[in-house]
């Protein structure tokens, strides 16, 4: 789905010295250099539904207004950088371009910074994956299966929404996604270079390592895979797993948002793609009327979703 341009601009900088009038950010999936982070937290939520052809209830004339977190911080301007269908003087709403949303394209695959962007905590590459779960769904059939079902322009919320996280801190918001994958390393074993220092106990933000006579205890059921105790460990003790995915299904904002519900397991780099396609495949199968595909995911639940994907992809991680 093409992304479109927001332009963020300061009306008012209120008593922040930071920023002047008039002074503008494009703002385009990361802060930009020169904006603060929490000027970037306010600005980013509505930036992103502008960007994909959402509207929001307080936007006006094609633009949105938006404040600092402080009591006299700047004020904000929100628009497009090149509003569709003669947007450009707010004389025109949605019904004035009805073929938009689908020339914009009926999925977005979105992405974190990844190792590509620099992230310290990453743990994975996600460009290259994403194409091949871009193919994926071109594969499955979602285009001509929404065109079917929709009717009328495409809205927003119809779209499907897929995000990709290079470590467990998920900055893409996986977890409120049609479909979410959460890169994950996770220690296997300790070798005889311990020397049980422990500092893989102390950066376990999980409290997932615990030391017991001198050695790293690990509780599965707590770690999120982010790979710090490896990255921690002096003597290079700590034995590492591959880099595996989690798999998340059915989550959503809106009027009743719901977290998306986690599979029973870990798939390797090759599968993920494939596991997209394959889950797709499997919302589609079982939808019925408009209902969303968060509601279809619950109906068909973690277990038999991935008995549905364990039928087509093979060398999948426990």
């Amino acid at each position: 789905m093409k992304r479109r341009k927001i332009i963020a601009k300061v009306l008012d900088p209120g008593q922040c010295r930071h920023y002047r009038s008039g002074q503008e950010f494009v703002l385009s999936g990361f802060t930009p250099k020169g904006l603060c982070d929490s000027a970037y937290s306010v600005l980013s939520r509505d930036a992103q539904t502008l960007a994909y052809g959402g509207s929001l209830p307080w936007q006006k004339e094609g633009s949105v207004l938006a404040r600092c977190p402080d009591p006299v911080g700047a004020i904000w301007e929100l628009r497009l950088a090149d509003p569709p269908c003669g947007l450009q003087d707010g004389s025109a709403g949605a019904s004035a371009c009805p073929n938009q949303s689908w020339e914009d394209g009926t999925f977005v695959v979105e992405t974190c910074k990844g190792k590509e962007g620099g992230c310290p905590s990453a743990l994975a590459e996600l460009q290259t994956l994403k194409s091949e779960i871009e193919s994926a769904i071109e594969r499955s059939g979602w285009n001509e299966f929404l065109r079917k079902r929709a009717t009328g322009p495409l809205l927003p919320h119809q779209r499907l929404r897929v995000a990709l996280a290079a470590c467990p801190n998920a900055c893409s918001h996986p977890q409120i996604r049609d479909i979410g994958l959460i890169a994950s390393v996770r220690p296997m074993r300790v070798s005889k270079l311990c020397t049980g220092c422990g500092h893989c106990a102390e950066v376990c933000r999980e409290k997932a390592i615990v030391m017991a006579n001198d050695m790293p205890e690990f509780d599965g059921g707590r770690c999120l895979g982010c790979g710090k105790c490896g990255k921690a460990c002096p003597a290079g003790a700590l034995e590492m797993g591959d880099l595996r995915f989690r798999l998340l299904i059915g989550g959503r904002m809106g009027r009743r948002p719901c977290l998306a519900s986690e599979l029973p397991t870990l798939f390797s780099a090759t599968d993920a793609a494939h596991a997209v396609g394959r889950a797709l495949a499997e919302l589609m199968g079982n939808a019925q009327g408009d209902e969303s595909l968060s509601v279809v995911a619950a109906g068909i639940g973690a277990n038999r979703m991935m008995e549905a994907i364990q039928g087509c992809i093979g060398g999948m991680a426990k």
